[in-house]
This record gives structure tokens, sequence and C-alpha cells, in this order.
């Protein structure tokens, strides 16, 4: 339920040790890298200058960056192919990691298995090659005619093609006869295929080529050692597809064989090749002296102390040292990491689609999870509607963790709101019989109630939204807006005056008295216009304006109106929970209609089924987005700025993909 406390990790190590130092870290995934030549320019990276230290800050003046390179391409080619042959999906188990390795024997591994699988794949890609060729003159078998093709093939002056053309592009041909030098034949049929012999002059065999290409003639080509008569032709080509299937199987199967022998060897190779990969990704980040690597990164505070005793293994190898936020220069903004509980975590992803928090601002995570559910479960409240919801959440956590997550939590408030609101699947008095109790509020039958309810729930999330507005702006010290900003203290005093003012010259609470709610109203309004020469009076800057008085007081003027109509039209926005609360009942009182038109129980069954498709489907979608609209626009707009930088540690990523 906060932004967890960072800590600026400083590392210098021996670069002999440099590689294990980078496996762990990446292994780790505790870590967000950025860049060490950048820090030591801006003079963040510090350390503690004992004795022990002094090589270490004698090589600070000659650093540079990390310039060795490894090319994984070659390697990396073969153990793709390698999977590819044998089947295995490229899928990074890091679990296969956790054992210490050498690049140098992985390579050998991999040259090892794919010397032996190459001879294999090759035999296997020739001998589907001259299937493949075989399959096709397979369409001997439609010809009619006894050709004798060795004849035929061997002729002196003329050129001869076998191929099929369709009946269209073949009617094409027959209206070009004048234009064509050659002789066609029709001698078979395959299907729906037509098979024709093309006997041309060697001399035309250009013109020919380009007149059938027009056409989309399909040749044929017939391989030297088949040409005979079309019956012999096929005998000898069944013949040699037996062979060649029975010589493929025990290739397949000597490949399996592969597969079982190496298979789990080439998942590790995979794995440690992924790391490899990474690895070469993070020495952009870091800077190198003769002797020692810099690296540094950002840590949460709860990690620190941890990765202090993790790293003691390397002994006098490392230089371990952490900084305070504060001490480090404001040019290197610290990651923003969440820590939420299991009911709220889901929700970090709505707040990260609309922006990261940053580090000193109050994490938004558990109002806006609370807000959501309970608007959405108030919109769109249905216990047996709800619950196919949860149901729908539960499975698709399996895959997207996030959004399932909120899926089952507002399907959950859906179920709570419906079985208050005394509906099940659209229903009204199902629950109330199984349930005598007083409890239950009926949309349609408390109109009022519910818009009103709406408006209400609204002004106490708005004021929440206020709170969060104020302690954020305190935090970065903006008093301007903090004390007497529209969305400071100034905004919220004024905010409750209206609120109490509309209360009593409307709604006639006479126990409110209306002057000093003016007099309240009139100073805030004022605090407002002038509060940035009053923040600068305070905190003692010159000049009060950063423009020219008569600017500033107009530019003023119009944000004050604006604040008027903005505290205006977020409060009444919030009848639309109450609006949905009754179109959802209003949907389903039609289908109910529709189905007592059928008259039979057919027709009841259906509608009842179609209708809850269709509210689930339509309306649920509708209110997700209204959900959404009320959380950033409505609420978002008053406190958050979501301009932070996301914690992003080094991860193994799988970049080879899926087969």
């Amino acid at each position: 339920m906060a932004v967890e406390k960072m800590k600026l990790l400083n590392l210098v190590i021996e670069k002999s040790e440099a590689h294990d130092v980078l496996r762990d870290i990446a292994l780790q995934e505790k870590i967000h890298l950025v860049n060490a030549m950048t820090e030591i320019n801006e003079s963040n990276f510090k350390l503690k200058v004992d004795e022990d230290l002094i090589e270490e800050v004698k090589g600070l003046c000659l650093i540079d960056s990390f310039s060795e390179k490894r090319d994984f391409k070659s390697v990396q080619e073969k153990l793709y192919k390698l999977m590819d042959y044998m089947n295995l999906e490229r899928l990074l188990d890091k679990n296969l990691l956790h054992e210490n390795y050498r690049f140098e024997d992985m390579e050998d591994d991999i040259n090892h298995i794919y010397d032996e699988l190459t001879h294999i794949r090759e035999r296997i890609d020739v001998l589907q090659e001259e299937k493949n060729r075989l399959e096709e003159m397979n369409i001997l078998d439609g010809i009619y005619e006894n050709v004798d093709f060795s004849r035929l093939f061997n002729l002196h002056f003329f050129n001869v093609k076998f191929g099929i053309l369709s009946k269209e592009n073949m009617e094409r041909l027959t209206k070009n006869y004048d234009n064509i030098y050659a002789a066609i034949l029709h001698i078979g049929r395959k299907g729906t295929n037509e098979i024709y012999i093309v006997v041309s002059l060697k001399e035309l065999e250009l013109e020919t080529d380009r007149i059938l290409r027009s056409v989309y003639f399909e040749e044929i080509k017939l391989l030297d050692g088949y040409l005979d008569t079309p019956e012999k032709m096929i005998a000898k080509i069944k013949d040699r597809m037996n062979f060649i299937d029975t010589e493929l199987d025990g290739l397949h199967m000597e490949a399996t064989n592969y597969r079982d022998k190496h298979g789990q060897s080439l998942m590790i190779c995979y794995a440690q090749l992924m790391l490899e990969l990474k690895i070469e990704q993070m020495k952009k980040q870091l800077a190198v002296t003769n002797n020692y690597v810099y690296i540094t990164g950002w840590v949460s505070q709860t990690d620190s102390d941890f990765l202090e005793e993790y790293f003691e293994k390397y002994g006098s190898s490392i230089v371990y040292g952490t900084r305070e936020v504060d001490d480090v220069t404001r040019k290197l903004r610290p990651p923003t990491k969440l820590r939420n509980k299991w009911l709220f975590k889901p929700f970090e992803e709505l707040v990260h689609m609309y922006g990261t928090p940053s580090y000193d601002e109050l994490d938004p995570t558990s109002f806006v999870g609370l807000a959501y559910m309970f608007l959405f479960g108030a919109m769109f409240g249905d216990l047996g509607q709800g619950l196919i919801l949860a149901i729908a959440g539960f499975f698709l956590k399996k895959k997207v963790a996030s959004y399932g997550g909120i899926l089952m939590r507002i399907g959950v408030f859906s179920m709570i709101f419906g079985f208050f609101y005394d509906s099940l699947f659209g229903y009204e008095h199902v629950i109330s019989k199984l349930i005598p109790l007083n409890i239950f509020i009926r949309p349609i039958e408390n109109i009022n109630t519910m818009l009103i309810a709406g408006v209400i729930t609204g002004l106490v999330f708005l004021m929440i939204s206020y709170a969060y507005s104020v302690v954020n702006k305190l935090k970065k010290n903006d008093l301007k807006e903090g004390l007497f900003g529209r969305n400071g203290i100034a905004g919220i005093v004024l905010f409750l005056a209206i609120l109490l003012f509309a209360g009593a010259s409307f709604l006639e609470w006479t126990f409110i008295p209306t002057g000093p709610l003016k007099v309240i109203i009139f100073l805030m309004v004022v605090l407002m216009v002038v509060r940035e020469p009053l923040a600068n009076t305070i905190k003692k800057i010159k000049p009060l304006h950063h423009e020219p008085p008569s600017e500033y007081y107009v530019e003023s003027g119009f944000e004050l109106l604006e604040t008027f109509l903005g505290m205006l039209s977020n409060s009444l926005s919030f009848v639309r929970v109450g609006a949905f609360a009754l179109n959802h009942v209003g949907l389903f009182m039609a289908f109910h209609t529709i189905a007592a038109i059928t008259g039979t129980l057919a027709g009841e069954v259906s509608m009842f089924i179609l209708g809850n498709l269709l509210v689930i489907g339509l309306e649920g979608l509708i209110v997700l987005i209204q959900g959404l609209r009320l959380v950033y626009y409505e609420m978002f707009s008053k406190y958050y700025t979501g301009d932070g930088l996301a914690f992003e540690p080094v991860e193994i990523e799988n970049l080879g993909g899926v087969n």
C-alpha cells in the first residue's frame, strides 16, 4: 500500500569476477541498473574511503565504458536450428540456471549436438525434397494417352513442356492460337486439373514461355531417371516413394532419439544463452578501468541488506555501498516500486495504464482498487452475473494475472451489491424470498435514493482525492498548490463550504448558518486567486509573480471559473452510478416483457439466456469503461500526475520466442 523506499547501490568488483556478479544480478532480479558512467560524472558514485578502497578510488580517474563484446550469433543460430529440428519450444526455464556453468562448455555442447544431427537433417531435407517432386509427378495416373516420355523429351529440334492448365485459362489460350507457335496437346485429366503437353521449336522457347506464363501454365518437371510410358513411370514412382518413406521413418526415429537424449541439455543451453545475452545488455550500463568494474543501480530498502549479505561470498573482490535518496543529486530520479496487499495488487495495472506514480507521490493503488470495485458493483449489481464474472476472472487469471484478478474482484462486488439489490440473473424478489429480511434496496423501487446515493458516493471519493492531492503537493514542498490551489487545502474548504451552503439554501438545512459560509467561500476564493504571490512570500522567493501581474490575475480569474464548473460537473458526474444501476434493471424488464409476449417456456428460456449474455457482454463492458472514466477523469485529475519512472529490475528475457 505504498511506494517502496529506494537506495542507490554502488558496486566495485574485480574484473575477473564481473561475469559472475552480473550473472547473480540477473538471477536475483532485484536491481534496477542505471548508467555507471553517467552517475560517476554526476558524482553520485561514492564509497566510504579506507585503505582497502584506495585502488578502486584511484581508478575512477581512468574510467571508461565497458567495450568488451561477445558475438553469440553463430551459437544462437545453431541452437535455434537444433530446437526447431527437435520441435522444442523456445521457453525460458529459470530453474535451469541455478547451477554454475562456463559459456565455453555450453558452446561445445551445442556444436557437438549440431554436428551429430546436421547430417541426419540434411538427409531428411534431400529425401523430402525428392518426395515432393515425386508427389507432383503423381498426376501421371490421370493420363489416358500412351505417351513415351523418354522419346518425347529427347527431341533435337523441339522443346517439350508437361503440366496442367485450368479450363478458364485454356479458353483464354485458345483465343490466341493465331499468335502461338506451339502444339498444345490435351492428354488427360486429374481431378479439376487438365493435363497438357506443349511442343515448340527451340528457337521460339522464350516466346512460348512468355505466353504460357500469361495463362498461368503450371509446369511439372519430370525427373530424368523416370522417363518412360506413364504406366511404367507410375510404378517406378511408387517403388521409390515407398523406399523414401521407409528411410524417412528411420531418420525421424533417429532424430526423436536425439530429442530424448539431448532435449534437456538443449533447454539448459537455451536458458544459459538467454542469460548470456542479458549480461551483454547489462554491460552497456557499466564502467571499467584496467582492473575494476563499476556498477550502479537502484534497490529497494527491503532488498538492500539481503544483497549486501548475498555478495559477501565474493569477499574482498567486491565493495558494496548504498546511498539514501536524499544524498543523491536531483538529476537522478529514483524509480517507483509499488507494494500492495493481495486484494489491491491487480489494480496496479490500472494505475500503470494512466502512468507510473512519482517516487515522492502517494501510491493510489488501494484507493483506485476500492473505488473501482465499489463503483462497478454499484452500477452492475447482480448476484448471478457477478458470479459469472468472478468465475471468468478466475480462469483468465491463469493467463493474464492482473486483468483476471481485477475481473474476479469486481465480480465479487457485483455479487455483494446484487444481493442487496435482490437481483439474481435479472430476476428480483428471488433472494428476498429465500432470505426474508428487510435489508434489500431494489433500484427500480428507489429511483431517487439510487441517484442521490450515487452523488454522495462521488462526493466521498472526491474528498479523498483532494486529501491525496494535498499530501502529494506538500510532500513536494509545493505550497502554492498544496495550501492554496484548487486541489489543495483551500480547494477542499471551498468545496465543503459550497456543499453546506447548497444544503442550507436549497435543502433548507436550518441548522447550518449561511453567513459564515459566505465568508469562508469568499476567503478561499481570494486565497486561490493570490496563491502564487502568497506562497512565494512564505518561501521568500522573488519575484512574487512569474509573469506580469495583470496577466496572472486574468488567468487566475479564468481558472477560478473553471474550478467552479469542475466542482459542479465532477459531483454530478457520479449520478451515472445510480443511473446505470437503474438501467441494469430496466434492460431486464424489457427482456421479461419479450419473454411474456412469446407465451412459451422455450421463449422464456431463450430470452433469459440471451438477455444475460447481452447484459454481461455489452452492459458489462460499458460499466467497465464508465468506472475507469470516473477513476481517471473525475479522481485522478485531482491528485495524480503519473510521471514517475517504473522500477524495472534486470530480468532474463525469453528473447528467442516460440516456434
